[in-house]
Formats: structure tokens, sequence, C-alpha cells
């Protein structure tokens, strides 16, 4: 009984670490928010970009890309509201704020409000900044510590115990891991972009000297389909293909 309340005490001290982790960033958030509130929006904007490095939220996203909008800056106001979008398909209020930011853009694209099972389930995946990743490790840490105090227990009932919940607390962990891994790669696909020049020429090849196909303007969404080390390929609409150098583009 005395072992199993020692366990019970070391997960909630565990349990509270983790939250400390997590919460950690919401000081900064909270400024930004009182910043944006106070019409400060470069310092707001300030703010919420040194989040971002670390920390992935569609309520970030959300809020930089509305402190983008408030000064005009509208390649910035789309290309967060669609990665805000990345991490909540079918947001009602996102998806309201981009068809406004939309409306300022010379290339009309279609906003895709649809929402797929996956999409449910990356959005379910992704609910903190960095959860799984933290979760994995505090998982395993508490699963190693439970499976030595199961080596020097004399204790029968508490080495069953500590073995059982150790084993859980690496199952657990494993999983953890894996969404980890899964919320990482959702992320850091490129399959997208926003324009960020004023006017742009696409090329009907990676080269300054092949002809022009087509001319696109900044906020413009646009599919990317291939790659060279300076070129995209990309899609406009349901048909338009051409190439464009990587530098005046932002991969969503």
């Amino acid at each position: 009984m005395l072992g199993g309340r020692i366990i019970l005490i070391f997960i909630l001290f565990i349990s509270a670490s983790i939250k400390a982790e997590i919460s950690d960033p919401k000081d900064v958030f909270n400024q930004g928010n009182n910043q944006y509130e106070e019409h400060n929006y470069e310092a707001a904007i300030n703010s919420y970009n040194g989040l971002c490095e670390e920390f992935y939220s569609p309520e970030l996203f959300l809020n930089l890309g509305n402190s983008y909008y408030k000064i005009d800056d509208i390649p910035n106001t789309i290309l967060y509201y669609e990665k805000a979008l990345k991490l909540s398909p079918g947001n009602l209020n996102i998806l309201h704020n981009l068809k406004l930011a939309n409306k300022r853009v010379s290339d009309k694209n279609k906003i895709n409000d649809s929402v797929r099972l996956s999409d449910w389930f990356f959005t379910w995946v992704s609910n903190a900044p960095n959860y799984w990743a933290y979760n994995s490790v505090y998982l395993f840490i508490i699963g190693s510590l439970l499976l030595i105090l199961y080596l020097f227990s004399k204790s029968r009932k508490l080495q069953k115990l500590t073995f059982y919940t150790a084993v859980l607390s690496m199952i657990f962990g494993i999983f953890s891991i894996i969404f980890s891994g899964l919320h990482k790669s959702r992320l850091m696909s490129n399959e997208d972009a926003i324009i960020f020049k004023p006017s742009i020429e696409l090329m009907s090849q990676p080269s300054a000297n092949s002809s022009v196909s087509f001319v696109l303007h900044e906020g413009t969404k646009v599919k990317i389909l291939d790659e060279t080390e300076l070129w995209y390929e990309i899609r406009f609409g349901d048909g338009k293909i051409g190439w464009l150098q990587k530098e005046f583009v932002e991969t969503i």
C-alpha cells in the first residue's frame, strides 16, 4: 500500500513537471496578446515569432496572421492563416479570416473548407505545442525509474505493480513518439507555398532565360509539384503550371 502511494506521488510530480514545461510559452503568448490589444502590432509579431521556431499551435499562427493583417502584410497574413488551418482543418474562425485576407489578393484561389477523416486525426495529434515530444520523454523516464524500483523491491505486490506500470508507461511512450513524428511530418511537409513578390513571372523551365508562362502576384497560394536547387515547379488553380525561384516564396 505504501509502495503504491509512493508511485502515485512520483507520477503526479512528473506530470506536474510536464505541464510546467508545456505551459512555459504561455507567458510570451499572453504578452503578444496584450500587445495586440494595445494596437502594438509590430511588438506582438515579434513576441509570436519568438515562439514559432519551437512551438506550433493554431492559436499562435492565427494570432500572428491577425497581427500581420493589421499592418497590411497580406503575404504573411495568408501564410500564417494557412499554417493555422493546417493544424486545425475546418476551423470556422480561421477559414473566415483567411477568406477575408484572400479578398486582398489579385490571383484568387479556391479555399478548401472540407475536412477529411485524416484531418481530424491530425487535429487531435497536434492538440498542444510539442506535447507528444515532451510526453514521450517523461513517460520513458517514469518507466525506467519504475523498472529500477521493480528490481530493488522485495515486496511481491510492489514488484507486480511497478513492472506492469512501467510496461504501460513504455507503451504509451512509444505511441507518443509515433504521434510526435506524425505531427512533425505534417508540419514539415512542403506541399504548398505563398508568393512574397509583388509580381512574378512564372517560367516554362527552371531558367531565367526560358519563356514566360504566366504572371502571379503576392499573397497567392500555389501547389509545389517539383523542385531543383533554386526553383520550384508549381501549379496554380486547376491547370496553370510554371517555374519560379524559391527565394520569392515561403512554404506553408
